[in-house]
């Protein structure tokens, strides 16, 4: 536990860089994003779903 929590501090501190790593699509794109995943099609390593646009 000890390393996670000294990665999440890295990351806090911006002693990482991780961009490039990952995606940020609406969850409206959910389905194109599975889908490029699941063929290894897709563009990034990881790809995260922004929900802040659905909050109402």
């Amino acid at each position: 536990m000890e390393i996670f929590a000294a990665g999440m501090r890295w990351l806090a501190e911006g002693r990482l860089n991780v961009d490039g790593l990952y995606a940020t699509l609406p969850p409206s794109e959910a389905q194109r994003a599975y889908q490029a995943l699941a063929s290894g099609r897709a563009e990034r390593l990881i790809t995260l779903f922004d929900w802040r646009e659905t909050e109402g």
